[in-house]
């Protein structure tokens, strides 16, 4: 109980730090007197699979993914789990997938739609060997940039077998 009001608490916190500054101009330069901090909160839940289960080397692989408000542990990102009360879904979101193949690494980005889906091609280039496809997710935005404070949303997934290339 003591660590979901604590955690209800660093919440509570990071919001009112959000919300404080939705108002202030924004500026990507630190201004005189102040040193350029970054406040990064987990809020995003990732859901992503594969739109094949195979795929042959020189295809694009296509990753669907859904990224939803709030995620299911604290924003603060110190892995404290909770229920989520309400589920929404992150409209506008940068979106990126990382696959690995053997040692082979490949990057797709895309942008969520109104419903916080997006599909991220990654074209799988010749050097790639056959293999299981591991992803990492990953999604960010950028909620507030002050010239002393930036503040930022994101949230991360992985797939370990995603799907399987063939040559």
């Amino acid at each position: 109980m003591k660590m979901r009001i604590r955690s209800i608490g660093m919440s509570l916190a990071a919001a009112l730090v959000a919300v404080t500054l939705v108002g202030a101009p924004s500026t990507a330069v630190s201004a005189p007197g102040c040193a350029m901090e970054t406040v990064s909160l987990k809020t995003f839940k990732l859901e992503i699979k594969a739109k094949k289960k195979l795929y042959k080397v020189g295809e694009t692989a296509q990753v669907l993914v859904n990224v939803t408000r709030p995620a299911e542990e604290d924003p603060l990102g110190n892995g404290i789990p909770f229920e989520r009360p309400m589920t929404e879904p992150a409209p506008d979101i940068n979106v990126g997938i990382g696959l690995r193949v053997g040692d082979v690494f490949l990057f797709g980005h895309s942008m969520t739609d109104a419903n916080g889906d997006a599909v991220v091609k990654v074209k799988l280039e010749p050097w790639t060997p056959a293999g299981n496809a591991i992803a990492d997710a990953f999604a960010w935005n950028v909620v507030q940039d002050t010239p002393c404070l930036r503040i930022e949303e994101n949230g991360y997934t992985q797939a370990p077998n995603l799907f399987r290339v063939i040559k």
